[in-house]
Protein backbone atom coordinates (compact mmCIF):
# COMPACT_ATOMS: atom_id res chain seq x y z
CA UNK A 1 0.00 0.00 0.00
CA UNK A 2 2.80 2.21 0.52
CA UNK A 3 3.70 2.34 -3.15
CA UNK A 4 0.77 3.72 -4.19
CA UNK A 5 1.58 6.16 -6.87
CA UNK A 6 -0.65 9.74 -6.12
CA UNK A 7 0.17 11.76 -9.22
CA UNK A 8 -2.20 13.70 -11.64
CA UNK A 9 -4.70 14.41 -8.41
CA UNK A 10 -6.46 17.40 -9.87
CA UNK A 11 -6.33 20.67 -7.97
CA UNK A 12 -10.09 21.93 -9.08
CA UNK A 13 -12.12 19.05 -7.38
CA UNK A 14 -14.67 20.09 -4.97
CA UNK A 15 -16.07 17.24 -2.73
CA UNK A 16 -19.86 17.65 -2.46
CA UNK A 17 -21.11 15.02 0.16
CA UNK A 18 -19.21 11.99 1.97
CA UNK A 19 -20.63 9.75 4.36
CA UNK A 20 -19.71 6.40 6.06
CA UNK A 21 -22.96 4.01 5.49
CA UNK A 22 -23.56 0.59 6.71
CA UNK A 23 -21.80 -1.68 3.37
CA UNK A 24 -19.73 1.45 1.82
CA UNK A 25 -18.28 4.50 2.38
CA UNK A 26 -18.69 7.02 -0.06
CA UNK A 27 -17.34 10.59 -1.45
CA UNK A 28 -19.01 12.45 -3.67
CA UNK A 29 -16.09 14.93 -5.81
CA UNK A 30 -17.19 17.42 -8.61
CA UNK A 31 -14.82 18.29 -11.45
CA UNK A 32 -15.61 20.75 -14.24
CA UNK A 33 -19.66 20.21 -13.51
CA UNK A 34 -19.53 16.86 -13.54
CA UNK A 35 -20.12 14.19 -10.69
CA UNK A 36 -17.59 11.52 -9.56
CA UNK A 37 -18.53 9.18 -6.80
CA UNK A 38 -15.95 6.78 -4.88
CA UNK A 39 -16.29 3.71 -2.84
CA UNK A 40 -14.68 2.06 -0.12
CA UNK A 41 -15.60 -0.98 2.09
CA UNK A 42 -16.69 0.00 5.47
CA UNK A 43 -15.27 -1.98 8.29
CA UNK A 44 -18.39 -1.43 10.98
CA UNK A 45 -16.46 -3.86 13.86
CA UNK A 46 -13.31 -1.32 13.52
CA UNK A 47 -15.60 1.45 13.81
CA UNK A 48 -17.65 0.66 16.65
CA UNK A 49 -14.49 0.12 19.16
CA UNK A 50 -12.84 3.28 18.07
CA UNK A 51 -13.86 6.95 18.29
CA UNK A 52 -13.20 9.08 15.17
CA UNK A 53 -10.14 11.58 15.08
CA UNK A 54 -11.41 13.65 11.95
CA UNK A 55 -14.27 15.86 11.79
CA UNK A 56 -13.74 16.68 8.38
CA UNK A 57 -11.84 15.45 5.14
CA UNK A 58 -11.70 18.82 3.60
CA UNK A 59 -8.79 19.86 5.91
CA UNK A 60 -6.68 17.16 5.48
CA UNK A 61 -4.30 15.62 2.71
CA UNK A 62 -4.59 12.42 1.02
CA UNK A 63 -1.50 10.97 1.99
CA UNK A 64 -2.01 11.49 5.80
CA UNK A 65 -5.80 9.91 5.55
CA UNK A 66 -4.45 6.77 3.57
CA UNK A 67 -2.13 6.08 5.80
CA UNK A 68 -4.01 7.10 8.88
CA UNK A 69 -4.58 4.05 11.64
CA UNK A 70 -7.98 6.03 11.92
CA UNK A 71 -10.11 3.44 10.09
CA UNK A 72 -12.76 6.21 9.48
CA UNK A 73 -10.34 8.14 7.77
CA UNK A 74 -8.79 5.15 6.14
CA UNK A 75 -12.29 4.37 4.31
CA UNK A 76 -13.05 7.93 3.51
CA UNK A 77 -9.50 8.58 2.15
CA UNK A 78 -10.32 5.65 -0.21
CA UNK A 79 -13.37 6.47 -1.31
CA UNK A 80 -12.06 10.09 -1.81
CA UNK A 81 -8.88 8.55 -3.94
CA UNK A 82 -11.83 6.54 -5.75
CA UNK A 83 -13.52 9.36 -6.70
CA UNK A 84 -10.55 10.98 -8.05
CA UNK A 85 -10.09 7.47 -9.51
CA UNK A 86 -13.30 7.94 -11.41
CA UNK A 87 -12.36 10.94 -12.95
CA UNK A 88 -8.88 10.05 -14.51
CA UNK A 89 -10.54 6.83 -15.83
CA UNK A 90 -12.85 8.44 -17.46
CA UNK A 91 -10.58 11.60 -19.09
CA UNK A 92 -8.16 9.43 -20.45
CA UNK A 93 -11.22 6.88 -21.94
CA UNK A 94 -9.80 3.87 -20.24
CA UNK A 95 -12.70 1.80 -19.67
CA UNK A 96 -15.52 0.71 -22.31
CA UNK A 97 -19.04 2.12 -20.53
CA UNK A 98 -21.18 0.67 -23.04
CA UNK A 99 -21.06 -2.73 -21.50
CA UNK A 100 -19.69 -4.72 -18.23
CA UNK A 101 -16.87 -6.59 -18.11
CA UNK A 102 -16.49 -9.53 -16.27
CA UNK A 103 -13.17 -10.23 -13.97
CA UNK A 104 -13.16 -13.59 -14.60
CA UNK A 105 -13.58 -12.93 -18.35
CA UNK A 106 -10.44 -11.10 -18.77
CA UNK A 107 -8.27 -13.84 -17.15
CA UNK A 108 -7.05 -16.61 -18.20
CA UNK A 109 -7.58 -19.53 -16.27
CA UNK A 110 -7.33 -23.19 -17.25
CA UNK A 111 -7.90 -26.94 -15.66
CA UNK A 112 -4.30 -26.67 -14.19
CA UNK A 113 -4.48 -23.93 -12.26
CA UNK A 114 -5.03 -23.39 -8.37
CA UNK A 115 -6.85 -19.91 -8.09
CA UNK A 116 -7.05 -17.98 -5.13
CA UNK A 117 -9.76 -15.63 -3.50
CA UNK A 118 -9.04 -13.20 -0.84
CA UNK A 119 -12.32 -12.28 0.32
CA UNK A 120 -15.52 -14.61 -0.71
CA UNK A 121 -16.16 -12.95 -4.09
CA UNK A 122 -18.89 -15.41 -4.09
CA UNK A 123 -20.26 -14.81 -7.73
CA UNK A 124 -16.98 -15.07 -9.05
CA UNK A 125 -15.86 -18.05 -6.92
CA UNK A 126 -18.47 -19.88 -8.68
CA UNK A 127 -17.84 -19.12 -11.76
CA UNK A 128 -13.82 -19.89 -11.45
CA UNK A 129 -14.43 -23.39 -9.83
CA UNK A 130 -16.22 -24.13 -13.45
CA UNK A 131 -12.47 -23.50 -14.83
CA UNK A 132 -9.72 -23.75 -12.68
CA UNK A 133 -8.79 -27.31 -11.07
CA UNK A 134 -8.66 -26.02 -7.47
CA UNK A 135 -10.45 -23.11 -5.97
CA UNK A 136 -9.22 -21.53 -2.61
CA UNK A 137 -11.33 -19.29 -0.33
CA UNK A 138 -10.39 -17.04 2.21
CA UNK A 139 -12.37 -14.96 4.45
CA UNK A 140 -12.29 -13.50 8.04
CA UNK A 141 -15.87 -12.80 8.36
CA UNK A 142 -16.73 -15.00 11.28
CA UNK A 143 -19.90 -15.78 9.41
CA UNK A 144 -17.81 -17.56 6.33
CA UNK A 145 -19.38 -20.12 4.88
CA UNK A 146 -18.51 -23.65 5.38
CA UNK A 147 -16.34 -23.99 2.50
CA UNK A 148 -14.26 -20.63 3.16
CA UNK A 149 -10.93 -20.82 5.20
CA UNK A 150 -9.65 -18.07 7.38
CA UNK A 151 -6.99 -15.62 6.22
CA UNK A 152 -4.65 -16.93 8.32
CA UNK A 153 -4.08 -19.92 6.40
CA UNK A 154 -2.42 -18.12 3.47
CA UNK A 155 1.04 -18.47 4.35
CA UNK A 156 0.01 -22.55 4.63
CA UNK A 157 -1.84 -23.16 1.70
CA UNK A 158 1.48 -23.29 -1.31
CA UNK A 159 1.89 -21.16 -4.40
CA UNK A 160 -1.44 -20.22 -6.76
CA UNK A 161 -1.31 -18.95 -10.25
CA UNK A 162 -4.20 -17.12 -10.73
CA UNK A 163 -5.10 -14.89 -7.07
CA UNK A 164 -8.61 -12.31 -6.93
CA UNK A 165 -8.05 -9.93 -3.97
CA UNK A 166 -11.06 -8.27 -2.91
CA UNK A 167 -10.11 -4.32 -2.71
CA UNK A 168 -11.14 -4.62 1.05
CA UNK A 169 -7.29 -5.04 1.40
CA UNK A 170 -6.50 -1.54 0.46
CA UNK A 171 -8.40 -0.06 3.31
CA UNK A 172 -7.40 -2.58 6.10
CA UNK A 173 -4.06 -2.35 4.88
CA UNK A 174 -3.28 -6.47 4.59
CA UNK A 175 -2.31 -6.08 0.52
CA UNK A 176 1.22 -5.84 1.33
CA UNK A 177 1.41 -8.56 2.87
CA UNK A 178 -0.76 -10.48 0.47
CA UNK A 179 0.91 -9.57 -2.69
CA UNK A 180 3.99 -10.90 -0.94
CA UNK A 181 2.48 -14.11 0.11
CA UNK A 182 1.33 -14.71 -3.66
CA UNK A 183 4.17 -13.05 -5.20
CA UNK A 184 4.35 -16.38 -7.69
CA UNK A 185 1.23 -15.71 -9.34
CA UNK A 186 1.16 -14.90 -13.22
CA UNK A 187 -1.88 -13.16 -12.26
CA UNK A 188 -2.89 -10.78 -9.02
CA UNK A 189 -6.50 -8.90 -9.45
CA UNK A 190 -7.96 -6.21 -7.28
CA UNK A 191 -11.60 -6.72 -7.16
CA UNK A 192 -14.87 -5.22 -6.28
CA UNK A 193 -16.63 -1.28 -6.12
CA UNK A 194 -13.08 -0.61 -3.56
CA UNK A 195 -10.79 -1.32 -6.76
CA UNK A 196 -12.02 1.60 -8.66
CA UNK A 197 -8.64 2.91 -7.92
CA UNK A 198 -6.83 4.71 -11.35
CA UNK A 199 -4.43 1.55 -12.29
CA UNK A 200 -1.54 4.25 -12.88
CA UNK A 201 -1.42 4.65 -8.90
CA UNK A 202 -0.70 1.17 -8.47
CA UNK A 203 2.46 0.73 -10.46
CA UNK A 204 5.05 -1.30 -8.52
CA UNK A 205 2.83 -3.28 -6.27
CA UNK A 206 2.82 -5.95 -8.69
CA UNK A 207 -1.21 -6.45 -9.10
CA UNK A 208 -1.63 -7.08 -12.30
CA UNK A 209 -5.31 -5.81 -13.15
CA UNK A 210 -8.02 -3.85 -11.33
CA UNK A 211 -11.61 -5.23 -11.83
CA UNK A 212 -13.48 -1.95 -10.53
CA UNK A 213 -17.09 -0.23 -11.72
CA UNK A 214 -17.32 2.75 -12.77
CA UNK A 215 -20.53 4.74 -10.73
CA UNK A 216 -22.97 6.07 -13.59
CA UNK A 217 -25.96 7.05 -11.48
CA UNK A 218 -23.63 8.82 -7.98
CA UNK A 219 -27.43 9.65 -6.52
CA UNK A 220 -29.65 6.32 -6.81
CA UNK A 221 -26.33 4.66 -5.35
CA UNK A 222 -25.93 7.10 -2.42
CA UNK A 223 -29.86 6.77 -1.70
CA UNK A 224 -29.21 3.12 -1.69
CA UNK A 225 -26.05 2.98 0.76
CA UNK A 226 -27.78 5.26 3.27
CA UNK A 227 -30.62 2.73 3.73
CA UNK A 228 -27.82 -0.20 3.73
CA UNK A 229 -27.84 -1.58 0.69
CA UNK A 230 -24.37 -2.94 -0.72
CA UNK A 231 -22.64 -4.54 -4.28
CA UNK A 232 -25.62 -5.83 -5.73
CA UNK A 233 -27.39 -1.89 -5.31
CA UNK A 234 -24.11 -0.76 -6.73
CA UNK A 235 -23.50 -2.46 -9.62
CA UNK A 236 -27.07 -1.53 -10.54
CA UNK A 237 -25.55 1.12 -11.61
CA UNK A 238 -22.42 0.74 -12.43
CA UNK A 239 -20.46 -0.65 -15.59
CA UNK A 240 -17.90 -3.54 -14.25
CA UNK A 241 -14.21 -3.16 -15.87
CA UNK A 242 -10.99 -4.91 -16.32
CA UNK A 243 -7.76 -2.25 -15.96
CA UNK A 244 -4.57 -3.61 -16.60
CA UNK A 245 -1.59 -2.30 -13.96
CA UNK A 246 0.97 -0.51 -15.64
CA UNK A 247 4.76 -2.31 -14.63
Amino acid sequence: MENIQLQSIPCNARIIDYCICLRYTYVLISIDEKKYLGLSHTFINHLSRRKPGICSIEELRLPDILLSRDPYARQLGFALLNAYSQYLISREGLADLRKDVNAVDAVEIGRDDRVLFIGDIRPLVERVRERAGEVVVLENDVCRRPDTLPGTYLSLLGDFDVVFITGAALVNGSLDQILMLTRSARERVLVGPTAQIYPGFLRGTSLTKVAGCYVLDPGAVIRGLKIGYGTRWVLRYSRKYVLDVPT
